[in-house]
């Protein structure tokens, strides 16, 4: 549940779930639970392991899928991590 106070205007409380309007597609995409339950770590990987099968499937099919739909951490990804852990 997130409080958001604009100014001149009443707080208004917002709640994840996959019904809610003001949720961005992508983000209603990756919700896997009801609105009121917590999302989180396991929840991060399977949306990944999601991710990733869906790529691999449409590029067996020479189908490129949209990379703003399937979001998941590529090799890059990977080489910054590794190159802020020596510091």
């Amino acid at each position: 549940m997130l409080l958001l106070k604009m100014l001149n205007q009443p707080v208004q409380i917002l709640k994840a779930g996959q019904n809610n309007a003001y949720l961005s597609d992508l983000a209603r995409r990756n919700l896997r639970l009801p609105g009121g339950h917590r999302e989180g770590y396991i929840e991060a990987f399977a949306n990944m392991y999601r991710n990733v099968a869906y790529d691999i499937s449409g590029r067996q099919g020479h189908d490129i899928p949209n990379h703003h739909l399937l979001e998941y951490p590529g090799i890059l990804d990977g080489v910054r991590g590794c190159a802020l852990s020596k510091k």
